[in-house]
């Protein structure tokens, strides 16, 4: 008893917080159940083709004969309710060649769930090469009432699937002859996907709280791979958004690294289908497959298109080239290859994020915090060059508030580092040599002469400048300029696809209005989107209640430090323009870019954009007379139910 006794006195606080998870994680799924994974053996669905819906009620049946290609333990049917006014029940029943039945289900109408209605055997399985017989009927309901089932013509693309019978009314009814019922035949497996990110969640928290008194240093190593670890495993590859062109960048630059300098030559050895841009259960289990063996056809398909070279800047894609290209020598299968890839991007990110956190000398818990966002997470978890960005920003921000903090003569060595890290950034997006503004914040009692500022400053805004035009000047040319030079050399015929900057220059006042216009728009839904409001290619919304409680715990994390690093009302000034000009440069290079000339609104424009911009705004409440008084550690436990949130939303909305 005293043993046990001990035990709870000594680990009572961690004992508590397991348990509170537990607790919230299970009212969670309870709200939100989670998705188990299917392995279709037949997903036997229109996909585009013309529809045809079969109406069931009294002694009308619908009967679909079929073969099973593999084992399965469950199916579903795609049902519609005719008039949801009036309830009822219909009869699904499975029987197999002997005409006995295996599987039987009644089902109310008000458990039509967006069509697809699930049901899993109980004490059989169907196996491979079998034949069976699909059955729905209701004789409980009328013609008002009645249910449909889709039904459409039978191609050569729907294997193991026989024709479909109709015991109907009237001559009316042959029309659905040679039809095939819309239906699926799956085996049920568990989700490990989501159960992984529950113990990395788990073993995170216990970790962090064993570490509390080593300071944040210690923890940020088990909380950003905890954060990583959780959103690879929740998100599928190549959901994340235009990743099949970081693909393609990867693989390029791994070709080089090879010295192989053609592309094609991947494509007959590491293809894929994957659903790109989509949360899909398809990708999941593949790479479920992939991980566990090398699959049958798993180096037969197509992930990426085009011919050239489409690589920029190989700093975007150097830590998943490294990936692919060990993956690659290694002979491993496409899902592998992937995942090396993505697991050397999140590696890099993390490296990043903790040498950032080392480097800050005041309120490093904020900068753990803003480095676990969950769009940032989502980003470097696929093969996204968001990974460089957000680490060289973070780990830029740091350095010059390490030398703003600590009063050191701005030396040549910190020249050298600022202008490297600057070098790297900003060709990835031009907006992001803004980041440079950021050594104006060192004072000029930090420089020996203003000779000296000038020149060291110059240096650094010259090299990153001259790496933006080398890297990326013919692209910035190439949207902004060459489509009013083409409709200036057309014979009165407007041509012009994109606004350019001769639109800005002949019609200023419009240009201005537009911006603000979008800007007064935008500007939400990209704060949204820039902690993590939407995942999987932006298919996937998340709560806006997580999303808010993220930004409220950084904004307490940002206050309750007493101790300020951008002090002066010169150095808060330019600390808040920086983002406020990052943003409206924005959505002008998106206006170039991305939006059709004489639309209102400006496409392309995502809150990921912006988090660079976010890590040194969010410094400037640091030292505030609103200081809150708080442990700043302790916030992570609210994170910690964030991310619990987090996996039982994107697991309970798989696309299928």
């Amino acid at each position: 008893m005293e043993t046990y006794k001990a035990f709870w006195v000594k680990y009572k606080e961690l004992l508590i917080l397991n348990s509170v998870l537990l607790v919230f994680m299970i009212i969670l799924m309870w709200i939100k159940p989670i998705d188990s994974l299917r392995k279709y053996e037949i997903y036997n669905h229109p996909d585009g083709k013309e529809e045809t819906m079969i109406p069931i009620y009294g002694d009308m049946a619908v009967s679909q004969l079929f073969t099973c290609t593999g084992t399965a333990d469950s199916l579903e049917v795609y049902v519609e309710s005719v008039n949801e006014e009036y309830t009822g029940s219909f009869r699904v029943r499975l029987l197999d060649e002997n005409e006995d039945i295996i599987g039987e289900w009644l089902t109310e109408k008000l458990d039509i769930d967006e069509g697809f209605i699930q049901y899993r055997l109980k004490n059989a399985v169907m196996m491979q090469g079998s034949n069976y017989r699909l059955e729905v009927s209701a004789p409980d309901l009328d013609e008002f009432g009645a249910i449909g089932v889709t039904a459409f013509d039978l191609t050569d693309s729907v294997s193991g699937v026989n024709d479909l019978s109709y015991k109907g009314e009237g001559p009316e009814y042959s029309v659905f002859d040679g039809k095939t019922m819309s239906f699926g035949v799956y085996m049920h497996r568990l989700n490990i996907f989501a159960i992984g990110a529950f113990l990395c969640l788990f073993a995170s928290v216990n970790l962090c709280f064993v570490m509390r008194n080593k300071g944040t240093e210690w923890i940020s190593v088990p909380v950003l791979v905890a954060a990583g670890l959780i959103m690879m495993l929740i998100l599928a590859p190549g959901c994340g958004p235009d990743d099949i062109y970081h693909y393609y960048s990867s693989v390029t630059l791994s070709n080089k690294i090879l010295g192989r300098s053609n592309i094609n030559e991947i494509e007959r050895v590491y293809e894929s289908d994957l659903p790109i841009h989509h949360n899909t259960n398809k990708a999941l289990v593949e790479t479920y497959e992939g991980l566990r063996y090398r699959v049958n056809g798993e180096e037969g398909t197509f992930i990426y298109e085009g011919g050239k070279d489409k690589l920029k800047w190989p700093v975007s894609h150097l830590a998943q080239a490294a990936g692919i290209t060990l993956g690659r020598l290694l002979r491993l299968g496409f899902i592998r290859v992937y995942t090396l890839g993505r697991i050397f991007n999140m590696a890099a990110y993390i490296a990043l994020a903790v040498l950032a956190v080392r480097l800050v000398p005041v309120n490093k818990e904020l900068m753990l915090m803003m480095a676990i966002l969950p769009m940032s997470m989502q980003q470097v978890t696929q093969l996204s060059y968001d990974m460089p960005v957000n680490g060289i920003a973070l780990v830029f921000v740091a350095y010059v508030f390490k030398i703003l903090y600590e009063s050191n003569p701005f030396s040549w060595k910190n020249t050298v580092i600022c202008t490297l890290l600057l070098v790297a950034i900003s060709p990835l997006k031009v907006v992001y040599i803004l980041l440079g503004l950021l050594v104006l914040l060192i004072p000029q009692s930090q420089f020996g002469s203003i000779a000296d500022r000038v020149i060291k400053i110059g240096i650094q805004a010259g090299c990153s400048a001259a790496s933006l035009i080398v890297a990326r000047g013919g692209d910035v040319s190439g949207n902004m300029v060459r489509p009013a030079q083409e409709a200036a050399l057309t014979a009165g015929i407007r041509t012009i696809r994109n606004y350019t900057v001769r639109f800005v220059l002949d019609e200023p006042v419009r240009y201005i209005r537009l911006i603000l216009m979008n800007g007064e728009s935008h500007l939400s839904n990209m704060f949204k989107g820039m902690i993590g409001g939407s995942l999987a290619g932006f298919s996937l919304n998340i709560p806006e209640q997580l999303v808010m409680f993220f930004a409220l715990c950084l904004l307490i994390c940002a206050l309750s430090d007493k101790e300020a690093i951008i002090k002066s009302r010169r150095q808060m000034l330019i600390t808040l323009a920086i983002p406020v000009i990052g943003y409206f440069a924005v959505l002008t290079v998106f206006l170039f870019a991305e939006t059709v000339y004489g639309t209102g609104y400006i496409g392309g424009t995502q809150g990921r954009y912006l988090i660079p911009f976010f890590f040194p705004t969010m410094y400037c409440l640091c030292g505030r007379k609103l200081s809150i008084q708080i442990n700043r550690l302790a916030l992570f436990v609210p994170i910690a139910f964030i991310e619990l949130g987090y996996i039982v939303e994107v697991m309970s909305n798989i696309d299928f």
